[in-house]
């Protein structure tokens, strides 16, 4: 499981507590003093400092099932938004679910 852009980690929060193991779960979060407060409230968490262009390699034979997006794009220049999709569709596994809101 992917969750680009986790904030403070609500969504994360909520996905381990209802059992999902801490080691599933990747977060790739630009902000440095979040990143730090999701590796402080869940220290398994493979959190990764920075965007989604700088952190994913799509070449990497770790592959998600699911990618979670929510209120991120809108934050995205409007050029980057192809860039940062196909890095994404290269880090998913065939048939993987991407969830994404935007405002």
């Amino acid at each position: 499981w992917l969750e680009v852009g986790p904030g403070g980690g609500v969504l994360l929060t909520s996905l381990l507590s209802l059992g999902l193991p801490p080691s599933s779960m990747t977060a790739c979060e630009p902000s440095p003093q979040l990143c730090s407060l999701i590796s402080s409230r869940h220290p398994l968490v493979d959190v990764r400092p920075g965007y989604v262009e700088d952190t994913l390699d799509p070449s990497a034979p770790e592959k998600y099932d699911v990618v979670t997006m929510l209120e991120v794009v809108e934050h995205v220049e409007p050029g980057g938004r192809r860039g940062m999709m196909e890095r994404l569709k290269g880090a998913m596994k065939p048939g993987g679910w991407l969830f994404l809101s935007t405002i």
